[in-house]
């Protein structure tokens, strides 16, 4: 990353880092349907030989993991919790 003044621009992420990046925006409660599907298929078509996968830590629901399935990612869990919480999640579709 860039060091330097407060002026400085820090280098871009690494592919690996953005494709970790939580897709919603910090400032929202609850999420733009129409939005985490761009966001999904901005990251989905930017890695296209990538398994580009959606972390759950960062907001789940079930429909967050039925919009994300549908725009071809995969879900990222760091408990087992998690796939509880949306069971009814279809099984992965694969790439559109």
């Amino acid at each position: 990353m860039g060091v330097g003044g407060p002026g400085d621009i820090p280098d871009p992420p690494t592919p690996a880092a953005m494709r970790s990046v939580a897709l919603l925006p910090a400032r929202r409660a609850r999420p733009d349907e129409a939005e985490v599907r761009d966001r999904c298929r901005t990251y989905y078509d930017a890695f296209p030989d990538a398994e580009v996968l959606y972390a759950a830590k960062a907001f789940l629901c079930r429909a967050m993991a039925h919009w994300t399935d549908e725009e071809g990612l995969g879900l990222d869990v760091c408990s087992a919790s998690h796939p509880r919480s949306v069971r009814r999640r279809t099984a992965p579709t694969g790439r559109r």
